[in-house]
């Protein structure tokens, strides 16, 4: 399985360039860097202005697994993105009551059953 490396420093420059990249592998992975807190929040709303582009909402799912990106962000992720975007946020472990809610009330299945099962919810 190759490895796209999603690095602070070159992602906005290089983004098209890894979009083809993901598009064009049947068999690739994203690997995040380090990034600091203000460049990972950053990255996120970059994304987040890119709907409906899949490999944005790739990546946003990827980087939603770091703790350091913001409730706000997380809200506005859960709004706009797909799936894979809601099930992460839902998977979270600092999330505020209202996006509890949110994630245990979706009406998308996945979404709920993701958050009852990290959280021992029936």
């Amino acid at each position: 399985m190759k490895k796209l490396s999603i690095n602070p420093n070159t992602f906005h420059k290089n983004y098209h360039i890894l979009k083809k990249k993901w598009e064009k592998s049947s068999n690739i992975c994203i690997g995040i860097g380090k990034f600091s807190v203000e460049q990972l929040n950053d990255l996120c709303l970059f994304l987040l202005n890119k709907e409906d582009d899949e490999f944005a909402l790739d990546v946003l799912s990827e980087l939603l697994e770091n703790e350091n990106v913001t409730i706000d962000i997380c809200k506005e992720v859960f709004r706009k993105g797909n799936i894979a975007c809601k099930v992460a946020v839902c998977l979270r472990n600092n999330l505020d009551d209202a996006l509890k809610s949110t994630c245990l009330e979706s009406d998308i299945m996945e979404v709920r059953e993701h958050y009852r099962q990290k959280n021992n919810h029936k």
